[in-house]
């Protein structure tokens, strides 16, 4: 009976290692559930005394697990509320988690379901991806110009690229089957490049090829690569009118940063760049906490004036800037210790470890990656799976070793922490206020019904200029002045609100835009007196409405993005403001979908704690027509 129990317990604990794998590049929900069940089922199995060795004496565990501990110290000392505080905390989970997965896959088997499962449904997600193309079906959320299926373009480029890479180093192991792994490893590269949007994908995808070429050929072949990546990038950039709008948008980012402007999302990066700079080199040792990086940044933006975000997209900043150069030198010792121990395991394996750790660690270049849900976990889950064999020699001395290297690195932890408390000057910020969903509802139903005789209503409150911009700048603007109402129970406020719009492609007035085009818009808010002081979310909300239909669609800015994003049930702040200033000024950069026809009306306003919805009397109303 004992026998038939472990046997059942050891089946499950295979098919749970298994379902994680699929579910990380499907579903959170199902990625949280099935976690969740893997630690159940290793507390019911019997405690053997292997796993308190591996814990033990498993060097990527150990510093994973002191990585945590500095992240939780942070909360201590935090410039952060604790809602902030414990959101991030429970964000970088996975460093959690990897022991948990290292356990999970302490059996050979164990490592080959998970692996399987996800190279499997990620296979199955990129013939998808060539379904929605070829014939046009919408399968999951993706269109004809942006084939994704259940992730994001960054998630699913990043995850394709990383599973063909696994599909053709095993294949290349095996001789007879090398052909498939070269089949499907053009499939990805054809997919990514040229299917898929995002630029994430072509970076790692660039680092994995010159990664397996040096596998292969060592450093003769990284020179092969250099040549066949370069190839590939000016063949995509000649034959494909998306990858040459990608690059020459990637082009103008930085041409319009270097000059002063901060339009598109790669401009905005490199401001958000050198501007965690600044706040690292304010705070180098312990950084200013757990959680802190929305705040201390937000503090330069409206000090400056600049776009605020709570989002670096850059990893290594967004530690360094929360927990110091401590912190990021214990996740850069996390990935040269995982890259000396790939080494140790067998070939193939050793190669799919490096993919994996270039792809996380050049992919963490630009974006936030252990923050995403999808890719945190992956990381976590594919550390166990490649390093859930990795076995040392487990003498007393070694864990007397490891025990004099944690209570070393307690004693300067707590040392520095302490020195960082005494220090730290007192703040006191508000913390910020949940935007109910009954409030976000009620203010989605009241926009989506704002009538048109309601507008004519209003136009009294309303005065608009009108301006051609320099000759230079290519520009048409159009400003929009008016007071401010109550959403609730329209009452008027004395608000000001004055909303520009500044665009090449502005034809006329009425505004009037054609479908695709790039506009920015930009918002100053004269705050009604009795709000001063108030904490606030800044809102904005587009309704989309096809031409002769009723409203369809509701959108709002992605934070940081020229892309705006559906709202299905509730709405997302823009901006946390703890204190209404007099004044506040705002810019958000947009770009339309090409087949997007109709009207839009722009929502913009801010909420107040007491549910109080203040908005510009008369929206900002665009015609979309086709080219």
């Amino acid at each position: 009976m004992f026998f038939t129990y472990n046997s059942y317990l050891q089946t499950a604990k295979y098919t749970i290692a298994g379902l994680i794998g699929f579910a990380i590049p499907v579903s959170t929900a199902m990625t949280n559930v099935t976690i969740a069940l893997a630690l159940i089922f290793l507390l019911l199995e019997k405690p053997k005394q292997a796993y308190s060795d591996l814990i033990r004496f498993h060097p990527l565990v150990l510093i994973a697990l002191v990585l945590y501990a500095l992240i939780l110290i942070g909360t201590l000392y935090t410039s952060a509320n604790s809602l902030e505080a414990g959101h991030i905390l429970s964000k970088y989970r996975e460093f959690l988690y990897i022991p948990l997965f290292i356990l999970l896959f302490q059996e050979q088997r164990a490592r080959q379901v998970g692996l399987f499962a996800f190279t499997a449904t990620m296979l199955a997600i990129l013939i998808l991806s060539y379904i929605i193309v070829f014939t046009g079906w919408q399968v999951g959320k993706g269109t004809l110009d942006n084939p994704v299926i259940f992730k994001n373009h960054i998630t699913q480029g990043l995850l394709t690229a990383l599973a063909s890479y696994f599909v053709l180093v095993y294949t290349w192991q095996h001789m007879k089957w090398r052909w498939l792994g070269v089949l499907i490893a053009f499939l990805a590269i054809y997919n990514i490049v040229f299917m898929i949007q995002g630029r994430t994908g072509y970076l790692v995808l660039f680092f994995l090829i010159l990664l397996f070429f040096y596998q292969t050929q060592r450093w003769r072949g990284v020179l092969f690569g250099l040549i066949g990546a370069s190839l590939l990038a000016g063949f995509a950039y000649l034959s494909s009118d998306k990858v040459q709008q990608r690059v020459d948008t990637a082009s103008q980012n930085v041409e319009s940063y270097q000059q002063g402007h901060t339009e598109g999302s790669i401009a905005l990066r490199l401001e958000f760049y050198q501007q965690s700079l600044a706040l690292i080199a304010q705070n180098p040792l312990l950084g200013t906490g757990t959680g802190s990086f929305g705040y201390e940044y937000q503090k330069i933006a409206q000090r400056q004036q600049l776009h605020a975000t709570v989002n670096p997209h850059n990893e290594y900043l967004m530690i360094a800037v929360q927990w110091g150069l401590v912190g990021l030198g214990l996740f850069l010792i996390f990935f040269y210790r995982a890259w000396h121990l790939s080494y140790a395991l067998p070939l193939s394996k050793a190669w799919m470890a490096q993919g994996l750790l270039v792809a996380i660690g050049v992919g963490c270049l630009v974006n936030s990656l252990l923050l995403d849900t999808t890719e945190g976990h992956l990381f976590a889950y594919l550390i166990g799976a490649l390093y859930g064999g990795y076995v040392t020699e487990k003498t007393e001395s070694d864990w007397q070793t490891s025990q004099l290297l944690i209570t070393f690195v307690a004693g300067i932890l707590i040392a520095l922490v302490a020195m960082r408390v005494v220090t730290l000057p007192t703040l006191n910020p508000l913390p910020p206020f949940e935007i109910k969903p009954q409030v976000s509802q009620q203010i989605l139903e009241k926009i989506v019904n704002y009538r048109s005789q309601d507008l004519q209503q209003r136009r009294h409150l309303s005065t608009a200029s009108w301006q051609r911009g320099k000759k230079r700048e290519n520009s048409l603007t159009l400003t929009l002045a008016n007071t401010g109402v109550n959403l609730q129970d329209n009452e008027t406020f004395n608000a000001y609100f004055q909303n520009t719009i500044q665009t090449p492609n502005l034809i006329e007035n009425p505004i009037k835009l054609l479908a695709g085009s790039r506009f920015k818009l930009s918002t100053q808010i004269e705050v009604n007196k009795p709000h001063l002081t108030q904490e606030a979310h800044v809102i904005v909300v587009a309704v989309y409405q096809p031409r002769y239909q009723q409203p369809r669609m509701i959108f709002q800015p992605i934070q940081n993005s020229a892309y705006w994003q559906t709202v299905t049930d509730n709405l997302q702040s823009q901006h946390y403001v703890p204190r209404l200033p007099k004044s506040l000024h705002f810019t958000f950069p947009a770009q339309l979908h090409p087949d997007l026809t109709g009207k839009i009306n722009i929502f913009i306003g801010y909420l107040l704690n007491n549910d109080q919805f203040v908005m510009s009397a008369t929206p900002l109303s665009l015609d979309i027509v086709s080219r």
